[in-house]
């Protein structure tokens, strides 16, 4: 599914010269409906093709960390606020950056956890060139028979 989701979306990431890479860890399977877990992933990749900006480098993780599963869409973009971030996860929220998105993404894939069992963490992503990080949203699932 994971890797699934990012290839619809590669032609996107391509047209703004970004650079989306996954990467999945073998055996890490979730405890989640199939059709929530594309939602969810599709809105967070969604987001940062969007967000980060042309150019941007975007990837995506899944790997076990203990019981857990974790997924993340990390990217080098502007990053946002600590203060903002708790926020964003509220309908029609928005970040600061220009857009063309009503502020639902992050909401949806909030919801898409609360439903799994899951939890949806947001925070800094990857180091960008010029000091400072991008945003990286992380959903943690329980791994398949640890429920």
């Amino acid at each position: 599914i994971v890797a699934a989701v990012c290839a619809e979306l590669m032609p996107q990431a391509q047209r703004q010269g970004q650079s989306l890479t996954v990467e999945v860890t073998p055996g890490c399977t979730i405890a989640v409906t199939p059709a929530w877990l594309q939602i969810a992933l599709r809105n967070l990749v969604d987001n940062a093709l969007r967000y980060a900006g042309d150019g941007a480098r975007i990837e995506v993780r899944l790997a076990s960390v203990g019981a857990d599963c974790m997924l993340s869409v990390a990217d080098d973009g502007p990053g946002v606020e600590p203060g903002l971030r708790a926020r964003l996860t509220a309908r029609f929220v928005r970040g600061e950056t220009e857009g063309e998105g009503c502020g639902l993404g992050l909401s949806i894939a909030a919801r898409v956890a609360t439903l799994s069992h899951a939890r949806l963490e947001l925070g800094e992503g990857l180091p960008r060139a010029g000091g400072g990080h991008g945003f990286a949203a992380t959903l943690r699932f329980r791994r398949a028979g640890h429920v």
